[in-house]
């Protein structure tokens, strides 16, 4: 257990989950962007692997749906294998945005898959591609503000998804 991050819980999440609750439209907009961005980044998606399909080649459309399912998988496999405890059951506290699990939160699936489909995006239209980078930094601040993940385990899902993200559609 991190110092900082255990003086971070139990000092400052408390003034941001006040700052939140003190306002319903804050809290309100937390728990929009949590709910409708990633709905909205899976529509996106939808919409690259629809076009890959009907206007690109098929090389294009394999890696439009293979490098965001191999991305889901492997951050799938490393939070089975790290474990990690959500800060919210591990430094006791009643987080803005309910989540119903306690452990494999390490690193965060919705950071890395919004980050992943951003960099698909990113390959096929770059002015969407950037829409969905800023969008991916918003599931990130979400996840962490909301108390569902720590800042660690949001930038480490969002890394392997940048990650995956380039070596997929601009290396390989």
């Amino acid at each position: 257990m991190s110092q900082k991050e255990e003086v971070f819980y139990k000092e400052t999440y408390p003034k941001i989950r006040d700052w939140f609750q003190h306002s319903a439209l804050r809290l309100q907009l937390l728990k929009l962007c949590n709910d409708y961005i990633p709905v909205l980044t899976g529509v996106m998606y939808a919409g690259l692997v629809f076009a890959s399909a009907w206007f690109w080649h098929r090389e294009v459309f394999f890696r439009i749906l293979l490098i965001p399912a191999i991305t889901l998988a492997l951050v799938t496999v490393l939070r089975k294998c790290i474990k990690a405890e959500r800060p919210y059951f591990k430094y006791k506290f009643e987080p803005l945005i309910y989540k119903d699990a306690k452990k494999d939160s390490m690193p965060s699936r919705h950071c890395a898959s919004a980050a992943v489909i951003a960099m698909a995006a990113l390959y096929m239209v770059p002015a969407c591609g950037v829409l969905m980078l800023i969008l991916s930094l918003f599931v990130c601040a979400t996840r962490f503000l909301g108390g569902v993940h720590t800042a660690k385990q949001c930038a480490a899902g969002w890394i392997i998804g940048i990650l995956f993200g380039i070596a997929g559609f601009f290396v390989l």
